[in-house]
C-alpha cells in the first residue's frame, strides 16, 4: 500500500469501525488531532458534556455556530474535522469531558485544552491539546523545557478525575499536548495508573532534570510510545530516554515536519525511517550544548528576546512565514539578534558553530577548569593581565616590536576564523560581507609588511598597541557604565582603575611613539600585575557572592 497522511487513512479505513479493527497508531495521530479543535462557540450542556456528544453531532453543532473560533490559530479547520466526522469509523466516536482554559496574566499564563475520546468496548483516548504553526506556540513549547507550567498540574488532575475503573485508556497528545501527557502520567494516581494502557508523545519537548526528577519517568516506560519525524527540533529538545522511540517519514521539509498533519502512514501503520536527518541531528546537539551553555534562571529571559527576533516584535505569526523567507529572514533575523543582550547573542550565534565543529569538539570547553574560566571571565583576564605584567618587566626591547607583532598577527587569524563564520552563518553570501572581508584584507596587509619591513615593525608596533589599550579602555568605560546601577563597589573600582590606567597607556604609545624607556616599561608592567590581580579578586568575589545568593534562596 502507498503512503499518505492520516486524511488518507480516513478514507481507506473510514468505512471499518473500533469494534471490526482495534485502536491502533494511526488513531492515535488522529485523536491528537481532534484534541486542537477549539468548541468554545459550541452550545453544550454540562450534561452532555459529561454524558458526551458524537464527533459528527459535534461537528453539526460547528458548522452551525459558525465555525471554529476566527481569532486563533489553530491546528486544524473545519473542513478536516469533517473529514472524520463523516467516516463511519470516528464520527460514531464520543467526546466528553471537554475542557478548554485560556488564562493570562502577567506572572503565568494558562492554555489548558483536554478531552476524552470513547469508541469501542469501553476503551477511552484522553488527549491534550498541543501547540500549532504559530511562533507563539513554539515559544510555550520551550518554555516548559526550563520550568514546569501550570497545564502539566492541570492534565494530572485531569487524568485523576476522568480515569475510572473498568475502562481501557490511552493518553496522549502532540507536541505541548504529547508533554501534558507524559508528566500526567508519571504524576497521577497509583491506582489510577494500571488502568493506562499506552501512553503517546507525539513530538513532544521534553522536561529538564531540574524541573522533574527522571526517576518519575522510568515507570511508564514500558507503555510509552514517543514518535518524532525525521526533522525533530522539538522533540529532541530535553528528549524523553523511554525504550519504544520512532521516527517517522514527513512529506514536508525542516522545521515544519513538526505538523503531524504532514506525517506519512502505510494501512494502520506509520510509515518509519531509520535516522533522524543529519542536519535535524547537528541542529539538536546544539541546542542540547545551548543548554549546556546556559544557567536555568537565564534560559527564559534568552528565550524571550531570541523569539522576539525570530518573530520580528510580532509582525511574524507562524514559523512557516519565516522559513518562507529564505536568506532575506535569516538576515533580518540577525539584525534583529544584534540589538538584544550581548550573552543571549553570544548563545544563539554559537549554535551554527556547534553545527559545523560537532558536539564532540564543542563539549571539550566544558571540562570543569575550562568552564570555570569561560563562565567567570575576570578570572582568565586577570591571569592574562598578570602575564602581559611579567613580559613588560622582564621582556628585552628590541624583541618588543616582535612581541606586538605577534599580537598582531593572532588577531588577524582570528578575524579571518570570525569571517569565515559569518559566511557560514549566511550561506556564502560574500556581498553581506564585504566589509568585514575589507577589514580581513588589510589586517593581513598589515601583517604581512609588518614582519617583511624592519622599519614598519619598530613603529608600527608602537601604534598598534596604542590603539589596543584605547579600544580596552572604551571597554572599560562600558563596563563601568553597567556597574553604575549594581550594588558592587569593588568591580567598580576596578574598572575604574583599569580604564583609566589602559587610557593612560594608550596616549602614550601613540603620541610618544617610543618604547624604550626602562623607568615606563617598569611602571606598566607594574600596573598591569595589579590590575590583573584586582581581576582575579574581582571574578573570585563574583563566585563568593553567587554561591551565597544561591544558598538564600
Amino acid at each position: 500500500m502507498q503512503s499518505g497522511t492520516f486524511f488518507d487513512y480516513a478514507l481507506w479505513r473510514g468505512d471499518i469501525t473500533f469494534e471490526e479493527s482495534g485502536f491502533n497508531d494511526v488513531d492515535n495521530l488522529v485523536f491528537s488531532f481532534l484534541a486542537y479543535a477549539d468548541f468554545q462557540n459550541v452550545k453544550v450542556s454540562k450534561e452532555e458534556n459529561e454524558n458526551g456528544l458524537t464527533i459528527k453531532e459535534y461537528y453539526d453543532r460547528l458548522m452551525a455556530s459558525g465555525g471554529f473560533p476566527k481569532d486563533l490559530d489553530l491546528l486544524i479547520n473545519e473542513e478536516e474535522f469533517g473529514i472524520f466526522a463523516n467516516t463511519k469509523r470516528f464520527a460514531s466516536v464520543l467526546i466528553k469531558n471537554y475542557i478548554d482554559i485560556i488564562k493570562y496574566a502577567d506572572d503565568d499564563a494558562i492554555q489548558f485544552s483536554a478531552m476524552e475520546f470513547c469508541f469501542g468496548k469501553d476503551e477511552h483516548y484522553i488527549g491534550f491539546r498541543g501547540t500549532d504553526d504559530s511562533i507563539a506556540g513554539w515559544k510555550e513549547d520551550l518554555a516548559m523545557t526550563y520550568r514546569k507550567v501550570p497545564g502539566q498540574d492541570l492534565a494530572v488532575d485531569y487524568l485523576n478525575e476522568h480515569v475510572k475503573e473498568g475502562g481501557i485508556y490511552y493518553v496522549g497528545g502532540h507536541s505541548k499536548g504529547g508533554n501534558l501527557a507524559i508528566y500526567g502520567a508519571a504524576k497521577m494516581d497509583e491506582a489510577l495508573y494500571p488502568l493506562v494502557k499506552k501512553v503517546f508523545s507525539n513530538d513532544a519537548p521534553g522536561i529538564c532534570n531540574e524541573v522533574m526528577n527522571p526517576i518519575f519517568l522510568k515507570k511508564i516506560d514500558e507503555k510509552t510510545v514517543r514518535i518524532i519525524p525525521e526533522y525533530s527540533v522539538i522533540g529532541m529538545t530535553f528528549p524523553f530516554p523511554f525504550s519504544d522511540c520512532r521516527i517517522v517519514r514527513s512529506n514536508e521539509k525542516g522545521l515544519v515536519q513538526h505538523n503531524l498533519k504532514s506525517w506519512q502512514v502505510k494501512g494502520i501503520e506509520l510509515s518509519l525511517a531509520s535516522q533522524l536527518d543529519p542536519e535535524a541531528a547537528a541542529l539538536d546537539e546544539a541546542l542540547a550544548q545551548y543548554v549546556i551553555d546556559t544557567k536555568l534562571e537565564d534560559r527564559g529571559k534568552i528565550l524571550d528576546e531570541v523569539f522576539d527576533a525570530f518573530a520580528d516584535s510580532g509582525k511574524k505569526k507562524t514559523v512557516s512565514s519565516v522559513r518562507n523567507g529564505g536568506l532575506k529572514e535569516l538576515q533580518r533575523f540577525l539584525m534583529k539578534l544584534a540589538d538584544k543582550n550581548p550573552e543571549t547573542k553570544k548563545t544563539v550565534t554559537r549554535l551554527p558553530l556547534t553545527m559545523v565543529f560537532g558536539r564532540t569538539l564543542m563539549t571539550l570547553r566544558h571540562i570543569k577548569p575550562i568552564d570555570f574560566l569561560l563562565h567567570n571571565l575576570s578570572v582568565p583576564i586577570g591571569l592574562v593581565l598578570i602575564v602581559l605584567g611579567f613580559v613588560f618587566l622582564f621582556l628585552p626591547f628590541h624583541n618588543f616590536p616582535l612581541f606586538i607583532g605577534g599580537i598582531f598577527l593572532v588577531v588577524t587569524i582570528a578575524e579571518l576564523v570570525v569571517l569565515f563564520y559569518y559566511l557560514f552563518l549566511t550561506k556564502w553570501n560574500v556581498k553581506r560581507n564585504m566589509l568585514r572581508i575589507y577589514i580581513c584584507t588589510i589586517l593581513v596587509a598589515l601583517s604581512a609588511s609588518y614582519f617583511i619591513s624592519g622599519d614598519v615593525m619598530s613603529d608600527f608596533s608602537c601604534i598598534i598597541f596604542g590603539i589596543v589599550m584605547m579600544v580596552l579602555s572604551f571597554t572599560a568605560l562600558g563596563r563601568i557604565i553597567d556597574l553604575y546601577y549594581k550594588d558592587n563597589v569593588f568591580s567598580f573600582i576596578v574598572a575604574i582603575i583599569e580604564m583609566i590606567s589602559m587610557f593612560g597607556t594608550g596616549i602614550y604609545f601613540i603620541v610618544i611613539n617610543d618604547y624604550t624607556s626602562d623607568v615606563f616599561s617598569m611602571i606598566l608592567g607594574v600596573i598591569f600585575l595589579i590590575i590583573g590581580s584586582l581581576r582575579i579578586i574581582d571574578g573570585l568575589g563574583d563566585l563568593v557572592r553567587s554561591a551565597y545568593k544561591r544558598r538564600n534562596q
